[in-house]
């Protein structure tokens, strides 16, 4: 059973492992993307439909970044302030610490990869949420493997 239950949670592991190279292989490439000149269009927190749990009926929030940028002529807009995933909390206050100072109409620099310029960042050096999916995983993997472990070790 424990051998099992090890092999789902490495599976998971795994799944995390690639959405996490994703993202850090955005990460490394957009540290090179070209800049242009954006403006915040909006800035505030949401309510986060299906992110409270089912044991709870509280909503949830995230901070949530507009911004607007122009490349050859052609207006983007773009949401993206970091990479790595976006947490929600249960929290108004704390989601409004995560909008930082964007304010609307606030000027910005906004890095945009030119192969695809509707790809644009704020902060392409900040590992934001990429923190907590590295951290996840590890665990994750840990886990599993303590588990697989102890379903090889005698005595099980």
């Amino acid at each position: 059973m424990l051998l099992c239950f090890g092999v789902v949670v490495e599976l998971g592991a795994a799944i995390f492992v690639l959405s996490n190279l994703a993202s850090l292989s955005r990460y490394f490439k957009a540290r090179k993307w070209a800049r242009v000149q954006g403006e915040i269009v909006e800035a505030g927190v949401i309510a986060v439909p299906g992110a409270a749990s089912s044991s709870s009926s509280s909503a949830h929030y995230q901070p949530r970044v507009v911004f607007r940028y122009r490349v050859q002529g052609q207006e983007y807009f773009g949401e993206r302030v970091r990479f790595g995933a976006s947490v929600a909390s249960p929290s108004r206050a704390k989601a409004e610490e995560g909008l930082g100072a964007y304010r609307p109409g606030m000027p910005v620099t906004v890095y945009y990869d030119p192969q695809r310029p509707h790809e644009a960042v704020l902060e392409p050096t900040s590992l934001g949420g990429l923190r907590i999916g590295c951290g996840l995983t590890l665990v994750l993997v840990l886990l599993g493997l303590a588990l697989i472990a102890g379903s090889c070790s005698p005595g099980s």
